[in-house]
């Protein structure tokens, strides 16, 4: 409990004022390959909001000269493209500490890529809230059930996530490129 202490107390000196601590979840490095990013790409949160009977939690995120990434969970699920499994979809914006809105370029489940920061925001350190108003969330289905889609649910509710995120300078690595112009596979 003491080195807990002393982790907690560290946080809470390096952390600016207001930006919640929360514990570092791991992300799936299938989620990162969707997103053609490596660990080293990107930084770590555990930043949770709840509302409407449903926690969301912005995992990790990344920012380069072509995008940001940012990584969330519903209700402590991944959402990784497939044909039979549970999943969601989110809808909202990310702003940054300077008013700034970047749009969401697409979300494929947990993986939202917004706009790259831009201005101040592109350089060095910044706080960034994402703004969720609605989730969409399906079932898990079975090969040959009732058609897919026909159970989703639309849910209207107010997460709101903070982090400081670094972004990275100069141009998107090759993988990020290659990424974007391909759709991932549906396993």
């Amino acid at each position: 409990q003491h080195v807990f202490q002393c982790v907690r107390d560290l946080l809470q000196a390096t952390v600016p004022r207001g930006v919640p601590i929360g514990i570092v979840v791991r992300l799936p490095p299938s989620v990162l390959r969707l997103a053609g990013l490596s660990e080293a790409q990107v930084s770590r949160f555990g930043v949770s909001a709840t509302s409407a009977g449903h926690t969301v939690t912005l995992l990790a995120a990344s920012a380069d000269s072509a995008r940001t990434v940012l990584f969330v969970q519903v209700d402590g699920q991944d959402s990784i493209p497939s044909k039979t499994g549970a999943g969601y979809n989110v809808d909202g914006y990310l702003s940054d500490q300077y008013g700034k809105t970047y749009s969401m370029i697409v979300g494929h489940g947990g993986s939202l890529w917004f706009q790259p920061l831009s201005g101040s925001a592109a350089r060095g350190s910044v706080q960034v809230t994402l703004h969720i108003q609605e989730l969409e969330i399906w079932p898990a289905s079975v090969p040959g059930a009732s058609t897919p889609g026909s159970r989703d649910r639309r849910v209207k509710g107010d997460w709101v996530l903070g982090a400081n995120l670094t972004g990275a300078p100069g141009p998107p690595s090759p993988c990020h490129l290659q990424r974007r112009s391909t759709a991932p596979r549906i396993p």
